[in-house]
């Protein structure tokens, strides 16, 4: 069932929830093959949902139960800062997006593996706009007294231009210019706020009262006064409420009323609820058949900075402050990427992770899938239509509304559905949209009541400084928007399409994926080559030491038997025992034999006391401390005599 309906109160006429065969052909026809791991339509589910009965009245069903979505709030993953696998779901919190994927494995790999599938991908899309106007404020001794609260214009007011922004209609399918759309936002709201605060009027060509750097206070005893609040940021429809205006028109019919005065008491808050039908360009009288596209528009008021410059998450009373104020458009973007898994040997979704995520890429235009959108003659309050990939038969069907491209703009629902109590019950019509709707209705208030999770950061404080850092530029506010809305639509909905296929259509035995080629890991034991350096540093330097001392004998006709006769010729026992008893060995008797003959000789030095000069050789003689032991006498002899 989809959408909202009218029918005559009768007991024949009954909403039958089942849907039509040739909807459930067209809309499976891309995705059904054996192997692919697209989503359809009907391969999309809300994560939770609820059994309906229209007991009352009996028009759905005929009172029979039926399924409708519906949404609890689950773990945030908006500050893990990744692309990860969650349950049913393929989840980019860098960027923002989700991708539909009920997630299987391949078995049999005891080290793990790595593929690559085609995914259904769903991406929020953001554009901001600085109105070049800011709110500084100072508090008071509480973070809820102010002692000044006031809109200064940085060229929102003195640089805005006269002109009314082109194109005043949109009517461009699967052309959304977002920049635009926030543009003419910001301009409608700051021509508005102008005239409210009696810095112009309707028809003024003159001057204008105000100058860059003009502060427009906004005072702080009124009970509808806007109220800044530290630590968080702030999203809304384009509402002016920031202004303290009337909800309704004013009658000063018979007032002696000047120009400035009576255009001021005729800006209410109705003139601003206009904006929130130009900027997204259409209203719920609308045709929905492809020709408008699901956008959103609203405030975005940043997270205070210092003025002073420094950073602070503490209150500290009397301090100024400085809040930016854009205005925003968003859409959603469906399209194909190619998302690269890997896993190790375990098979736990905790293991699976997400390598790589890459945009299709298509050779030529006949190759780029093919976007329908269901054509029916209902207008957008009453139908969240069909859409998705199919066949290409079906290109010029009748009752669909294609597109040959990369990507495609989701179509339009209507404002008021939301992603809070859905009575849908396919998930793909209404989700996506609805989650839009509640994105500058709900998503960052504030307050601890709503039933979506609280994104203002207010009682966050890593939020509250994830979103400092980003709110200081249109572009980076951006990102805000997109991983709000990522979060949002990743607790609301899962894919139930896996790489697991049936023998045939919906029943029988399932099958490995064949066409899904798996990269196995195995293990091997590699050696890096870096660390050979020292080694091969000391080899060679080893070889050149060798070749060297292999030259060198070469050259110098060495031998070691001359070596060893060096040796024994310098020995300290050898070289005394020639001079005193020469007779006792030949110099070049060997080692054992020269300790067989002379080696028993006991030989005795005299002690030379410390401090005491020595002389030379012709004056040193000493006595033997051992009277048995002839003292030795080093001096000159005569020749062949040693005394």
């Amino acid at each position: 069932m989809t959408g909202q309906y009218n029918i005559p109160n009768s007991e024949d006429a009954i909403i039958n929830s089942t849907i039509p065969a040739n909807l459930t052909e067209v809309f499976s026809s891309a995705t059904s093959d054996d192997g692919s791991t697209l989503s359809s339509a009907f391969d999309v589910q809300f994560r939770t949902w609820d059994v309906i009965r229209d007991v009352d009245y009996k028009q759905v069903d005929a009172g029979r139960p039926y399924s409708g979505g519906s949404y609890r709030t689950l773990e945030s993953l908006i500050l893990n800062n990744k692309t990860q696998a969650v349950e049913g779901l393929v989840v980019d919190t860098v960027r923002g997006g989700i991708g539909l994927r009920n997630h299987t494995i391949p078995i049999g790999l005891p080290y793990g593996g790595r593929w690559t599938e085609d995914l259904l991908w769903i991406g929020p899309v953001t554009t901001c706009v600085d109105t070049n106007l800011t709110f500084h404020f100072t508090h008071g001794d509480r973070d809820y007294n102010f002692t000044r609260i006031a809109l200064v214009d940085n060229g929102g007011f003195s640089d805005l231009p006269r002109e009314y922004p082109y194109p005043g209609v949109w009517n461009d399918t699967q052309n959304p210019d977002l920049q635009a759309r926030a543009y003419k936002g910001a301009w409608i709201s700051n021509a508005l706020s102008a005239v409210f605060l009696n810095v112009t009027y309707p028809g003024n060509e003159g001057p204008q009262n105000t100058s860059k750097g003009r502060e427009f206070s906004l005072g702080v005893d009124s009970f509808r006064a806007y109220k800044p609040a530290l630590n968080r940021i702030e999203l809304s429809p384009i509402d002016g409420g920031y202004l303290d205006l009337a909800l309704g028109p004013n009658n000063f019919t018979g007032m002696n009323l000047s120009t400035t005065t009576q255009a001021k008491l005729g800006i209410t808050s109705e003139n601003f609820t206009y904006n929130q039908l130009i900027c997204p360009g259409y209203g719920g009288g609308d045709d929905p058949n492809g020709t408008h596209m699901m956008i959103a528009c609203g405030y975005f008021y940043g997270a205070p900075q210092r003025q002073d410059g420094v950073e602070s998450l503490i209150f500290e009373p009397y301090k100024d402050w400085t809040q930016h104020l854009y205005v925003c458009a968003t859409g959603i973007q469906a399209s194909i990427k190619t998302v690269g898994f890997s896993i190790n040997g375990s098979s736990s979704l905790s293991n699976v992770q997400i390598v790589s995520l890459d945009d299709k890429h298509y050779p030529d235009n006949g190759s780029k899938p093919l976007w329908a959108v269901e054509q029916t003659n209902l207008n957008i309050s009453q139908i969240n239509p069909f859409w998705g990939l199919v066949d290409d038969r079906y290109e010029t069907a009748e009752g669909l509304a294609t597109l040959r491209a990369e990507k495609f703009w989701l179509p339009a629902i209507y404002s008021s559905a939301t992603i809070l109590s859905s009575i849908d019950s396919i998930a793909s019509n209404s989700a996506f949209g609805s989650a839009l709707n509640d994105l500058y209705l709900h998503a960052a208030t504030g307050s601890a009541y709503s039933q979506l999770a609280d994104y203002s950061g207010l009682y966050n404080m890593a939020l509250s400084r994830l979103w400092g850092n980003l709110s200081t530029s249109p572009t980076t506010a951006s990102r805000i928007i997109n991983l709000i809305y990522t979060d949002i639509i990743s607790t609301a909905v899962v894919g139930t399409k896996s790489a697991i296929r049936h023998s045939s259509a919906r029943a029988g035995p399932r099958t490995p994926n064949t066409l899904v080629q798996v990269t196995e890991y195995t293990r091997q034991i590699q050696y890096n080559w870096l660390y050979a350096i020292p080694a091969a540093v000391t080899v060679a330097a080893t070889v050149l030491a060798l070749l060297f001392v292999l030259v060198m004998t070469i050259i110098s006709r060495f031998s070691i038997s001359y070596m060893r006769q060096l040796l024994n010729q310098t020995s300290t026992g050898r070289i005394v025992t020639n001079i005193l008893y020469p007779e006792l060995s030949h110099p070049t008797a060997p080692t054992s034999k020269w300790i067989d003959e002379a080696g028993f000789q006991r030989l005795a030095f005299p002690m030379v006391p410390k401090g005491e000069a020595v002389g030379t050789m012709n004056e040193i003689e000493t006595e033997s401390p051992h009277p048995s032991v002839a003292p030795l006498t080093f001096g000159q002899a005569g020749p062949g005599k040693f005394h």
